[in-house]
């Protein structure tokens, strides 16, 4: 149910990086502060340790790892077989052919490029309707030449997640990315008329002010201070 709220909260407090991801296929984001690696080195040596432990969004295995001071790059490829049956044409009897067993090799690749300088904030994700073995991941805002990007990587548990995302924050600052993080954990749109005679006409709200809560980062102390999807806040400081 919606609910009408008065926080007394800076309203400059509600400002930060409020970019987030649709909640397609039951996504869900988890609240993490990151350790920094003290040396790119070091962070760079964590996340090579991690070779079996993480994959792209497809998901095939990773061969191989690059990290320079410009970019992070990772390959995943997979070989194996597909059996079917292939109709071939001999021109003999009544059909002229026959079906006939095809054993087809499968070569496919995953090619993820995260150019650290452009990284302007990650989140650490979780996706339990994912029919996949790698439910949890980071998910990397990567700024282009048309726009942002969403890279994302996966992992078997929260805890290689976490550790992915320390690896990978520290090469990003470390490579002079300008990363930011949220600071308390929520998303929010302006509440308009069209609200107002919509979804929230039985607020009892006579004109449109204040906003609504979109999105809200699991264990945040948004979350925590007890903020949730479609929580209405109308005033801020009195």
């Amino acid at each position: 149910m919606t609910r009408a709220l008065r926080h007394l909260v800076s309203l400059t407090a509600l400002i930060g990086a409020l970019w987030f991801w649709s909640p397609a296929l039951g996504a869900v984001e988890y609240w993490h502060v990151p350790t920094f690696y003290a040396t790119a080195q070091e962070a760079e040596g964590a996340i090579r340790n991690m070779q079996d432990r993480f994959v792209g969004w497809e998901g095939l295995p990773l061969r191989r790892i690059e990290v320079d001071p410009m970019g992070f790059r990772t390959f995943g490829a997979v070989d194996y077989t597909e059996t079917r049956q292939q109709w071939v044409y001999t021109g003999l009897g009544i059909l002229g052919g026959h079906n006939q067993t095809v054993v087809e090799p499968i070569h496919e690749e995953e090619v993820t490029v995260v150019p650290l300088r452009k990284v302007r904030g990650l989140r650490l994700m979780n996706y339990p309707e994912l029919n996949k073995k790698n439910k949890w991941g980071v998910s990397l805002r990567v700024e282009g030449a048309s726009g942002y990007e969403i890279k994302t990587f996966r992992t078997p548990t929260r805890e290689s997640a976490e550790t992915l995302f320390n690896g990978l924050i520290s090469l990003a600052v470390a490579a002079g990315a300008d990363v930011e993080l949220p600071r308390l954990g929520f998303a929010f749109d302006d509440i308009t008329d069209a609200d107002l005679k919509g979804p929230l006409k039985d607020l009892g709200l006579e004109k449109a002010r204040g906003i609504k809560v979109t999105w809200v980062i699991q264990e945040s102390p948004a979350h925590l201070g007890g903020l949730r999807v479609g929580d209405v806040l109308v005033e801020c400081n009195g």
